[in-house]
């Protein structure tokens, strides 16, 4: 009993192993779909996600809802990455941001570049893989395939500058960003909390640009930046975009129409009409937020994130911003009709703030999150897309900046949709068998080709089938598909050859085909020479031999008792199909050899024996006694001379009509009454005590009667 347990828990253990093999890597299709009537900017940066379950959010974010296909994918996404062709390396640059939670449900993320975006109402495919669980395509593939510290514990493979229109990660480097110094003597440094503005204490103003600054494409983009401020200092945080970052400004010094007071300073067109901000630089013909926390004053001069224009010089709206301090989640979006910005504080205390908060100010929008969170946003009457860059700025003396991701910002705020189809690809193809033994030119034969499939969820397939051979050889399947929903279908490839084909090995390739995937085997040919032989006796009481010799050769030779006793020569290489008769008494041994360049082969060997009075054979007799249109009446005679008859059978028309297997005398005759039959054939064979069999068919014309007899073979 123990024993049967342990079986069948063996057998248990080993389906749920399957299981996990057959799901742990396979291709998927992803179609990304703009539902839109714009098109998105170009380049595009698209979130995937897949969740183990239903996500109540807005379009502002891309899932799908699939925990099998969540549950291949390994604790770090380093078994994924994606391509724009089936069945191929990658060529999309992929960043991995991450694994979260929400509501409950837990979803990997990546952001992926599409270089040419998604047409308005319209969709674009492209294909995921997801390998072994302990496959490591960061190392493999990077810098297509990457990740941030905040998974893997290095910036080794960190590729965000591949996928994003700008990215910084400032654990302990500036990323290749640079520094500026607006105002004041302390030089920022990175730390392990990211870029100190003032390690001196000393409130400055700086601000750093991104590698690419100057060419950030003039499109709808959203910055989001994580960072960290002391509570109750000064001053001010700012996001800006497309301004001339050759020429700074303070960003205090843009108050109207909402401010009509003073927090020192000097107004940009002039007066004293100015917002809290101290140092903090902005750029000219910008559009930004300035986070601003000094706590001297109130909304709208300070605790205040503020959006502005220094294209028209206007302070266009705002909403409360404490101080507090803690770090910071902040993003502002600029597109041609509007500006948007909003915060949320992600701890109280100096900590890094996840890559999981990308897309957080969706939550902030919808109202979702609660606490120290806030946005706000302004319509716009001017082309806010003046210059290719992007700054972020500060003023301040105790302000860390850990992280900045800018990207296109999809059309309307709507991300575009994602949904995903298992592909069904073709794992190999199995021959059975993959070769052909040595034949003749001109045979035919065939293997049987199966397509084994990598299909996890049982999803319906056609296989199709294709051959290509060389010249002289040809090939075909039946059938020449299979449909299946399993791991696998068959079916049957026949090859053939000319006449005229030489020796050799023949390569014909097999393809099996889904739609997007494809596997091949080869499947060889063999041509080559080849002899057998085999006997007939010549007639009734005859004591010879039919000796035939067939196969493909160019020349051979019948040894009888070792000694050759007939041949032939040919031009070239061919199919043999002779005869030699042996006819004198006594006992042989038989066998040919065929040659071709040099090269010999023996065929099989059979014994003989012809005795001095002959072999003795059933003597068949059928005799018409006459034909009506109704009934045939015949006389069968049987003689087995010096031996008794075993068995007789009468076949009419070929249907077995008389049967006799215990006959014992060595000669019967009877008369048989048949129906009448127009163009009919009557076929009597009988059996010898020896062994000794013989056939003869008679063929029947009407109304005139011709009798036609046939010899069969003798079996000795």
């Amino acid at each position: 009993m123990i024993k049967k347990f342990l079986k069948l828990f063996g057998i248990f253990l080993l389906s749920i192993l399957l299981t996990k093999i057959i799901y742990s890597q396979g291709w998927y299709q992803i179609t990304i779909t703009n539902s839109q009537s714009q098109a998105t900017p170009a380049p595009f940066q698209q979130d995937i996600a897949i969740c183990n379950g239903i996500l109540n959010v807005s379009s502002f974010f891309a899932y799908i809802n699939n925990s099998n296909l969540f549950n291949e994918i390994n604790s770090n996404g380093s078994n994924v990455y994606f391509t724009t062709t089936y069945n191929s390396n990658p060529n999309i640059y992929s960043w991995y941001e991450g694994r979260f939670t929400y509501n409950g449900v837990t979803c990997d993320v990546w952001w992926i570049n599409i270089p040419n975006g998604v047409p308005a109402n319209s969709n674009i495919t492209i294909y995921m893989y997801i390998g072994p669980n302990s496959a490591n395509y960061y190392s493999q593939y990077y810098p297509y395939v990457g990740t941030n510290a905040q998974v893997i514990g290095t910036m080794q493979y960190d590729n965000g500058q591949k996928v994003f229109i700008a990215y910084g990660y400032f654990n302990n480097t500036f990323d290749g960003w640079s520094v500026y110094i607006y105002s004041g003597s302390s030089s920022p440094t990175v730390t392990s909390y990211g870029i100190e503005v003032s390690p001196s204490g000393e409130e400055i103003g700086m601000y750093i640009l991104p590698p690419n600054n100057w060419n950030i494409p003039k499109i709808p983009l959203i910055v989001e930046e994580a960072w960290y401020y002391i509570p109750y200092t000064a001053d001010a945080n700012v996001i800006a975009l497309f301004g001339n970052t050759s020429q700074q400004f303070n960003a205090s010094g843009i108050a109207s129409p909402i401010v009509s007071g003073s927090c020192n300073g000097t107004n940009v067109t002039g007066g004293s009409y100015t917002t809290c901000g101290g140092p903090t630089p902005a750029p000219n013909l910008s559009t930004f937020v300035q986070f601003e926390y000094y706590d001297g004053q109130k909304p709208p001069l300070s605790q205040a994130a503020m959006l502005k224009s220094a294209v028209t010089n206007q302070y266009l709206n705002y909403t409360s911003f404490n101080n507090e301090g803690g770090t910071i989640y902040s993003y502002l979006i600029v597109n041609s009709s509007y500006v948007q910005a909003g915060y949320y504080s992600t701890s109280a205390i100096q900590a890094w703030a996840p890559l999981t908060s990308l897309d957080t100010y969706t939550e902030i929008i919808t109202g979702y999150l609660v606490g120290y969170v806030g946005y706000t946003y302004s319509n716009l009457d001017y082309n806010p897309f003046q210059y290719g860059t992007l700054e972020i700025g500060a003023g301040a003396a105790h302000q860390y900046i850990e992280w900045v991701v800018a990207r296109a910002y999809p059309p309307n705020g709507v991300m575009p949709s994602i949904s995903t189809q298992t592909i069904v690809s073709v794992s190999s193809v199995q021959l059975n068998p993959s070769s052909s033994p040595l034949l003749c030119p001109g045979d035919q034969t065939s293997s049987t080709v199966t397509a084994y499939l990598c299909n996890p969820t049982s999803s319906s397939v056609t296989v199709t089938f294709s051959c290509s051979a060389p010249s002289g050889i040809t090939c075909s399947f039946n059938p020449s598909s299979c449909t299946t929903s399993g791991p696998f279908c068959s079916t049957t490839l026949y090859v053939n050859s000319s006449s005229s084909t030489s020796p050799g090995s023949y390569s014909v390739t097999v393809i099996a085909s889904t739609s997007g995937s494809s596997a091949s085997a080869t499947y060889t040919y063999n041509i080559g020479q080849q002899i057998s032989i085999s006997s007939q006796q010549s007639s009734n009481f005859q004591n010879s031999y039919n000796i035939y010799i067939t196969g493909c050769a160019q020349n051979y030779t019948l040894y009888v008792n070792n000694s050759p006793y007939c041949y032939d020569s040919y031009a070239a290489f061919q199919v043999i199909n002779s005869e030699c008769i042996l006819s004198n008494p006594g006992s042989y041994s038989v066998y040919a050899q065929g040659c071709y360049n040099g090269n010999c082969v023996n065929s099989n060997a059979i014994n003989l024996n012809i005795p001095l009075s002959g072999i003795t054979v059933p003597i068949i007799d059928i005799n018409i006694l006459n034909a009506t249109n109704q009934n045939i009446n015949t006389t069968i005679s049987v003689n087995g001379s010096n031996q008794n008859i075993q068995s007789i059978n009468i076949y009419y028309n070929n249907n077995n009509i008389y049967s006799n297997s215990n006959v014992n005398t060595n000669y019967y005759s009877f008369n048989l009454q048949l129906p009448y039959s127009n163009n009919g054939n009557i076929t009597v064979c009988s059996t010898l005590t020896n062994g000794q069999s013989n056939c003869v068919l008679q063929l029947l014309y009407f109304n005139i009667i011709k009798i036609v007899t046939y010899y069969g073979i003798i079996v000795g």
